[in-house]
């Protein structure tokens, strides 16, 4: 009891503090000196804060932290205080209360007429994301950055071989991978915790099918709530997507000084064998034909 009564004291003391560091939008570097109690006044003041305006939803390795990062710099813009919160996903459990303690207060975007968002790319294909999000925030706005299924695919895989995730080659890796996420599936469903993390690190053909991820979006939200951004045309003429993404979320133009690629694949110099890419194109085709139906667009990826 003694604890409690100390903890919440100290939280008590620095109210101000934390309300001012709000204010100064820095609240996210305070949060670093003083962990504990700023995550207890997120936790107090969470009835108070908002929820996202709009989340970018996947899918990994598509562009989705350089996007993040450009809205970051937008005046109107205000971030939470995690890119991935994965609460639709990862941390479900956790409750409301818990996922509102992330993102900036009512009043404060109130006043300057500003937004919140968050970006979760595991989100697209994860089996229980679309009709999650559609219980809580049934009019936001969702983006969707789909890349070629197998550079995508690639470039995941360099990911974890470099952060150590994987070990496998990569033709290795990809001959598990329907197994692999058969088994994911099962254990989240019920409900084991290590599975979310497990999810999110593999399925490095899984989450190249777009169209099977993108038809309960489809199913539960109206088509003008979606933005789907091909990453091609976003890595070659990054501000130009970045205009068309301001004027899909309503907010003003603000061009950017440069529009750095953040989060780019490391291992650059290992490539993918000629002919393991074309077994790829050919398994994806008519996945790839699917989301064309699906969409009504042509995404263009196919052999080279």
């Amino acid at each position: 009891m003694i604890s409690v009564r100390i903890s919440y004291s100290f939280v008590h003391m620095n109210y101000l503090d934390f309300e001012k560091a709000e204010r100064r939008g820095i609240g996210h570097l305070y949060s670093k000196a003083t962990f504990a109690p700023w995550k207890a006044w997120r936790w107090l003041s969470a009835p108070w804060r908002a929820l996202p305006n709009f989340i970018i939803i996947g899918a990994p390795k598509t562009g989705t932290t350089s996007l993040f990062r450009y809205l970051e710099r937008h005046p109107k813009v205000h971030m939470p205080y995690k890119k991935e919160i994965r609460f639709f996903g990862l941390n479900f459990a956790r409750g409301l209360r818990w996922y509102r303690s992330f993102f900036p207060r009512v009043r404060q975007l109130a006043q300057t007429g500003s937004q919140t968002r968050e970006s979760s790319p595991a989100m697209l294909a994860h089996p229980l994301a679309a009709q999650r999000v559609q219980s809580v925030l049934p009019k936001i706005k969702l983006i969707a950055m789909l890349r070629d299924p197998v550079e995508r695919a690639f470039s995941e895989y360099k990911m974890n071989l470099n952060s150590g995730l994987e070990t496998s080659g990569f033709a290795e890796a990809i001959e598990q991978d329907e197994k692999r996420i058969a088994a994911i599936k099962q254990r989240l469903r019920a409900g084991e915790a290590q599975a979310g993390f497990d999810y999110m690190n593999y399925g490095y053909l899984y989450k190249g099918l777009y169209a099977q991820h993108l038809r309960p979006w489809f199913d539960r939200f109206d088509p003008g709530q979606i933005m789907l951004i091909r990453s091609e045309n976003f890595f070659t003429d990054p501000a130009k997507i970045y205009a068309e993404t301001l004027d899909f979320l309503g907010l003003g133009q603000h061009a950017l000084n440069e529009y750095q690629a953040y989060n780019s694949s490391h291992l650059d110099d290992l490539e993918l064998p000629g002919p393991l890419r074309e077994r790829l194109a050919a398994y994806f085709a008519p996945h790839n034909q699917e989301l064309a139906e699906l969409t009504g667009r042509d995404f263009g990826w196919g052999l080279r």
